[in-house]
């Protein structure tokens, strides 16, 4: 079993980033869901979990993650698509 901190929001970050490298999208998509649920304003973990929904056929739950990402930083690129 993998020890990790549950509270740190970087911590599920890195995890989820090792997931889409080892190409376990739906693994990688609940370790973003729970970065945000600790900071809710981490740009990174939002665009990475929009990506993710759009990779899964979510595009509804993706944009919403875009629009979310523009209203807290309306200068960010990676959310003007």
């Amino acid at each position: 079993s993998l020890v990790y901190d549950k509270t740190s929001f970087r911590s599920h970050f890195r995890l989820a980033s090792e997931y889409v490298r080892a190409g376990l999208v739906g693994q990688a998509l609940e370790h973003c869901d729970e970065a945000l649920k600790v900071k809710k304003d981490f740009a990174e973990a939002r665009i990475l979990q929009a990506s993710l929904n759009s990779v899964l056929g979510f595009h509804d739950k993706a944009r919403k993650g875009y629009e979310d990402l523009l209203a807290m930083d309306p200068n960010n690129q990676e959310a003007q698509i």
